[in-house]
């Protein structure tokens, strides 16, 4: 598998059982709808997708599984398991059509000609899916051209992946809608983060671009700034033992959002109830 969105090794027990369940359920729809090779392609995002569009509820009756369980195979032959299925080989098949025009990608031509059929059979089963991705790719690609900026892009993949969720899984849940598109912006952050030092290397599109020289220089900035906070809150931490003549300060952190309600800086106790919590 494949992706950014990962399982917490200390989620819940049940969490963890329903997130497996919602990758065999993708993995076996892949399989079940456009053959074995199809596999390769499983992601750890579109599994995610899937609980983000679909009941709490759907794979109630499913037991945990295994690849080699054949016995709950038939359990899984639920209303989205060809949709999620042709999003997944046709999420690739975008991806790899960028790959191609950025830099010419040997690598993308040769899966997109490995799943060539598969594409093309996905296409053809949902051809609202396929417009809808079309759309947002080209209009994505006129944004790169004239090196659009974050927050614009970030909201053009999220609406994207809200409208399918929408229009071709049936999504009409607030509170999920509202999660998805949060979910598809990280996602799109993570991934122009993770392609930022190949894309300086071939002077391709990278609205990150603009923010470091290199993956290095973006991730030794921040380690940078992380370290001068923490010796600040350390000298900090001293002043407020050599002033106060004490060594029993317990906890202290720090909140970069602090602007108060007026705008005035607050300097002194908490509240009435707690004489020794002081904000500063």
């Amino acid at each position: 598998m494949f992706g950014y969105l990962k399982l917490d090794e200390n989620c819940p027990k049940n969490l963890e059982q329903l997130y497996k369940k919602n990758y065999c359920y993708l993995c076996r729809s892949l399989d079940k709808h456009y053959g074995i090779i199809s596999r390769f392609i499983l992601s750890y995002d579109v599994s995610l997708f899937l609980i983000s569009v679909t009941k709490d509820t759907y794979l109630s009756d499913v037991p945990s599984v295994t690849c080699f369980n054949k016995e709950a195979r038939v359990s899984y032959d639920y209303e989205h398991s060809k949709s999620i299925a042709a999003l997944c080989l046709l999420l690739v098949y975008y991806k790899c059509e960028d790959d191609i025009n950025d830099n010419n990608s040997f690598k993308a031509k040769f899966v997109k000609f490995l799943y060539g059929r598969k594409f093309k059979k996905a296409k053809k089963d949902f051809p609202l899916m396929d417009q809808i991705l079309k759309e947002y790719h080209d209009k994505m690609n006129r944004l790169e051209q004239i090196d659009s900026k974050l927050e614009i892009m970030e909201e053009m993949f999220a609406t994207m992946m809200v409208e399918l969720a929408m229009k071709c899984f049936g999504l009409e849940d607030e509170n999920r809608i509202k999660a998805l598109s949060y979910l598809a912006k990280w996602l799109y952050f993570i991934d122009a983060l993770d392609d930022l030092d190949d894309d300086i290397k071939d002077d391709t599109f990278n609205y990150l671009k603009e923010w470091a020289n290199s993956f290095s220089d973006l991730k030794y900035y921040h380690y940078d700034k992380v370290l001068d906070h923490i010796n600040y809150l350390n000298k900090f931490k001293e002043d407020i033992e050599s002033y106060f003549k004490t060594k029993d300060v317990k906890y202290y952190y720090s909140n970069q959002d602090c602007t108060t309600i007026d705008g005035v800086p607050y300097i002194g106790r908490y509240d009435l109830y707690h004489t020794n919590w002081y904000v500063i």
